[in-house]
């Protein structure tokens, strides 16, 4: 076995792991200990690709709390999330908050690829990737969110969001019926990709 050595975490970095879990502890102690990234850093990039609930599922509840910081958040996505402790790399594409609360419903797409924002909204769904939506969600939205379950009113305009590779959207959903009499936590599990792409709508129970 190769020559080992014991990082901050307490894990032995050696060429063989056995552990997965220890190996990629000690691929972050080298990484942090290099200076390429800072330790909150690192964490918030790694839970941006980990199957999870958004990261920004709590700032979009304290948006339904708190109407002032709802405005900055809308303003200023990126200013308002590290506001509510999000930990956001300048690096990482800027991000866009739509408001879905008013008389237009939002819908996020990205037609050449399948950009979204992951520090905000975490890993992709399968089907964001798919030829299929990225394709019909531009030429008849409405019946794609009524394949979702999502029927919008016919006198609601529909407005589809291009994502780029250097604009990002995220949705501001309504909150769910009920949401005033909810604890914040219950209220976060309410918050899923599909709600913050905007096709479909936050429940809870």
């Amino acid at each position: 076995m190769g020559a080992t050595r014991v990082g901050p975490s307490g894990h032995e970095a050696g060429i063989l792991q056995d552990d997965p879990s220890a190996l990629a502890d000690a691929v972050a102690d080298l990484v942090v200990a290099a200076g390429i990234l800072d330790r909150n850093t690192l964490e918030a990039a790694v839970a941006a690709r980990v199957p999870g609930p958004p990261p920004v599922a709590p700032v979009i509840v304290r948006a339904w709390r708190d109407p002032e910081f709802r405005a900055r958040l809308l303003s200023d996505a990126f200013g308002a999330c590290v506001e509510a402790g999000l930990v956001l790399a300048p690096t990482w594409p800027r991000a866009v908050v739509l408001d879905n609360t008013g008389d237009i419903h939002h819908l996020i797409v990205c037609t050449l690829c399948s950009c979204h924002s992951r520090p905000l909204m975490g890993v992709p769904p399968a089907w964001y990737k798919a030829h299929e939506y990225r394709s019909r969600a531009v030429r008849e939205p409405r019946a794609v969110l009524a394949e979702f379950g999502l029927h919008i009113d016919q006198a609601r305009p529909i407005r589809v969001q291009d994502a780029s590779a250097d604009l990002r959207y995220v949705v501001l959903p309504a909150p769910p019926e009920g949401w005033d009499r909810a604890t914040d936590a219950a209220l976060a599990t309410t918050i899923t990709p599909e709600v913050l792409l905007g096709v479909s709508l936050p429940r809870l129970g």
